[in-house]
């Protein structure tokens, strides 16, 4: 007979074990192994900027090991603060990229969002304020 323990676990981890009962009420119980269940990627970490004239460069960290079998997409969206304007986007692999065409001395709102390549439904993000620097003439 083998008897397997699994708790219900939405996020976070859980510890599986299972064991053998023998028929003369013997029983051997395997190694327990931790399963870790999380719902989306971590979110990238370490988002940093550098601001010029007309663009905002920005770089980030990330990994997940919960995840072992996705390939990482990045989501870049930004707007400018306050004002209720369009929120713009786009994709990389990367885990750098560089918003151009800015205007000067705008402040903007940006975020960069982890999700799987595989499954576009689940995501994570990291958002951070910018201020584009003044054009020198």
């Amino acid at each position: 007979v083998l008897l397997a323990r699994k708790p219900f676990v939405t996020q976070g981890e859980a510890n599986y074990s299972c064991a053998v009962v023998y028929a003369d009420g013997s029983m051997e119980e395997s190694e327990p192994v931790t399963v870790r269940v999380r719902e989306s990627p971590l979110p990238p970490t370490s988002l940093t900027s550098v601001p010029s004239d007309m663009s905002i460069s920005l770089m980030w960290s990330h990994s997940d090991e919960c995840f072992e079998n996705c390939t990482f997409m990045y989501e870049i969206t930004w707007q400018q603060s306050g004002d209720g304007s369009r929120l713009r986007n786009t994709t990389t692999t990367e885990t750098s990229y560089t918003i151009e065409g800015l205007t000067p001395g705008t402040s903007y709102e940006v975020g960069v969002g982890a999700y799987c390549k595989e499954d576009i439904n689940i995501r994570s993000e990291t958002r951070k304020n910018e201020t584009t620097l003044c054009k020198c003439v």
